[in-house]
């Protein structure tokens, strides 16, 4: 699927590596609209301005220096590795494709879920170790509830 951007056209890659073959042929124009333009330094931008990393996070996670991201971000064209740029565009397709999206979302709804789970037991816990330590002083059990 041809997508255009500034500079010479080229074929960019519209499928996610995790869902690529689930995904529909819907979900695939959606995942192409959604990719940014601009190349290397769109997509560096389109990272920082979602305000989930930092210059420097986003520096570790791509291994390399907070001085080229601030560059790419301003929109030179740096020669990068193959490896930085498989990584920016691993973190750009995790944010956009639709089967991502979805799983994130299913997952965090399994946390709040394990989470509310946690809670109920912590709160067992502590009425039964109030109880217990009450029929240890000789109250009778009974809680100041």
């Amino acid at each position: 699927m041809e997508i255009t951007i500034p500079g010479r056209a080229r074929k960019t890659k519209t499928y996610c590596p995790v869902h690529g073959h689930r995904l529909t042929d819907d979900d695939r124009a959606l995942l192409a609209n959604r990719l940014p333009a601009g190349g290397l330094p769109g997509r560096v931008r389109f990272l920082l301005d979602r305000g989930e990393w930092t210059v420097l996070s986003l520096a570790s996670l791509v291994r390399v220096t907070p001085l080229t991201v601030r560059l790419l971000a301003r929109g030179w064209r740096l020669p990068l590795g193959p490896g930085p740029r498989r990584e920016v565009r691993r973190l750009i397709v995790g944010l956009v494709c639709p089967g991502c999206v979805t799983d994130r979302w299913r997952e965090r709804e399994e946390q709040e879920e394990r989470d509310d789970r946690r809670a109920r037991r912590e709160a067992l816990r502590v009425r039964h170790r109030a109880v217990k330590e009450a029929r240890r002083r000789g109250d009778g059990g009974e809680t100041d509830e």
